[in-house]
């Protein structure tokens, strides 16, 4: 697992494809200020992660600034995922891109309508994943922007 810093943006993948997971950590790691990528292939692993973040081991807590999410898990969907996500008495305001092999205007809709902040269609060839993975990390990184991604000091 890599650490990342408070600077860098944090983007966790919530999928169970090992090779959609291998061509986005690629495609970001080729981008021009590549972000941290975390992958986990449960949803009990996104939870603790949004739950406890990740110690920097600098007295820091880092969360994700950035949650890739696929609609088709075993088991569960990621309708469940995002419903979790966002619902609750406090719910984790973090934004989500949804990646789906779908492209289904319903499933579209009801990811925004659980509240997602994007909805793409899983590329079909590596060069469109960087261009996703470009466009991703161009706008989620973009100094200044305010996001509700957490963050805690754990020195205080």
């Amino acid at each position: 697992m890599t650490t990342p810093t408070n600077d860098q943006l944090f983007v966790v993948m919530l999928d169970d494809d090992p090779e959609d997971i291998y061509s986005m950590r690629r495609a970001f790691k080729m981008c021009e200020v590549a972000p941290r990528f975390e992958s986990v292939s449960s949803r009990e692993d996104l939870y603790r992660i949004l739950d406890e973040g990740i110690d920097t081991g600098s007295e820091e807590v880092v969360f994700p600034d950035l949650i890739l999410l696929d609609l088709n898990l075993p088991g569960h969907s990621g309708f469940d995922v995002l419903t979790t996500v966002r619902g609750g008495a406090h719910p984790n305001l973090v934004p989500v891109v949804v990646l789906s092999t779908s492209d289904s205007e319903a499933d579209c809709q009801k990811s925004y309508a659980l509240g997602a902040n994007a909805f793409f269609t899983k590329p079909a060839t590596f060069a469109d994943t960087q261009g996703v993975a470009s466009s991703l990390a161009h706008f989620w990184g973009t100094p200044g922007l305010k996001t509700a991604g957490r963050r805690k000091n754990i020195a205080t």
